[in-house]
């Protein structure tokens, strides 16, 4: 009878073993790190989303949310309106002063009206309210524009009167401060500069109750929203050849070329794809707000990313809003007929860029590819423009 080694029947069991692991092993390896036919390198990538969001840069607020007395703290009463009758409303605050109740000889009103509705509605509101219709030159209302408010301000005086109006996202405000000073049977308005500071101190207050942005209030002068404004930047020099490849495009391939945004506004673009093929292209454009008489180039730039903003948030597949880069920032994702497109939008003072990143469409690693590369050409563009 043959008698079997032991060691050797276990060597070969082992050996067998390790063979039968090793092909398994293989054969994961091929199906994981090797696309599908027809399947994009994105895909096999199983790229996850990198991109810095961050929560809704432009949160939804109601009637409800408005704060007691409007946000007007006792001491701003006191200062602006003292011993004054208030008188609840619907939409706002009333303050009246009387010369007895004051027994400083003061008569007149103090008066906050909030207003919450869509973006389309706050920002006609507001540009009715300050004069910007076609019907109503701005030159002629005699309004001011107001930095350091909500995203757009304007004041205006006359014989003791000072109104302000101010929008923070889709709500809308109306601050009246009309002050006389009554000394027997002598009565004078308040002057200009005590006014109008009045009516900003309470409107500053609102704001701040609503969480709108507020930094030091003040009358803009003509040239205050110039100073800071950006050149017009060439959008196919933004982005180095390092962040192209990157992105899957071919450097030499680019082509410059221009166009008119939906209100009229010039945009510069570069285009550049991927090769012979083309199933890759990336796209930067370039848009620079100039200052109007109440609104500055950045305000401009902030109200139409605004504008973008709501409408993409409710029409695209894929909508994120961002940390970075610039000031303000979103991507947005949407694919159809087989072609994907990643972008992403940022403001940088009175310029808008605009990254868009096309290729053929595919499952969830796709999207989140061409965000992450488009998200990179946007950090890179941002760092190029000046400081």
């Amino acid at each position: 009878m043959e008698v079997r080694n032991p060691v050797v029947v276990v060597s070969m069991d082992v050996a067998l073993a390790l063979l039968l692991v090793t092909g398994l092993v293989m054969s994961i390896d091929r199906y994981v790190s090797r696309p599908a036919p027809g399947a994009s390198p994105a895909a096999a990538e199983a790229e996850a989303l990198a991109i810095p969001t961050t929560a809704d840069l432009y949160p939804p607020r109601t009637a409800r949310s408005f704060p007691r007395r409007c946000g007007l703290d006792a001491a701003t009463l006191r200062r602006l309106a003292p011993a004054a009758t208030e008188v609840s409303g619907k939409t706002g605050c009333s303050f009246t002063i009387t010369p007895g109740s004051a027994g400083s000889g003061l008569r007149g009103v103090l008066r906050v009206s909030l207003k919450a509705g869509t973006l389309a509605d706050a920002m006609k509101s507001y540009d009715l309210a300050t004069g910007q219709g076609p019907a109503r030159p701005s030159g002629r209302s005699g309004w001011q524009r107001v930095t350091g408010l909500g995203e757009e301000a304007a004041v205006r005086y006359s014989d003791g009167r000072a109104e302000l109006r101010f929008r923070s996202g889709t709500v809308t405000a109306a601050v009246l401060y009309r002050i006389t000073r009554v000394k027997g049977a002598d009565a004078r308005p308040l002057a200009r500069r005590p006014a109008v500071n009045g009516v900003l101190r309470a409107g500053a207050r609102a704001a701040s109750a609503i969480g709108a942005e507020v930094e030091g209030p003040k009358v803009a002068t003509p040239a205050s929203g110039t100073a800071d404004a950006l050149p017009t930047p060439d959008p196919c020099e933004l982005v180095g050849e390092a962040a192209l490849r990157a992105a899957g495009v071919v450097p030499s391939s680019r082509r410059s070329s221009k166009a008119v945004a939906p209100h009229g506004n010039p945009t510069q673009g570069c285009r550049w794809a991927s090769g012979a093929a083309e199933n890759t292209t990336l796209r930067v454009s370039v848009s620079s707000f100039p200052e109007s008489r109440l609104r500055s180039g950045a305000a401009a730039a902030s109200r139409e990313f605004a504008e973008l903003y709501h409408d993409k948030r409710t029409s695209v597949a894929a909508f994120h809003a961002l940390r970075s880069p610039g000031e303000k920032a979103m991507a947005t994702y949407q694919d159809g007929d087989g072609v994907g497109r990643g972008e992403v939008m940022f403001t940088v003072r009175n310029v808008m860029i605009t990254v868009s990143l096309q290729h053929p469409a595919g499952g969830p690693h796709v999207q989140a590819a061409a965000l992450n590369r488009a998200h990179a050409v946007a950090e890179a563009a941002a760092t190029a423009l000046p400081k």
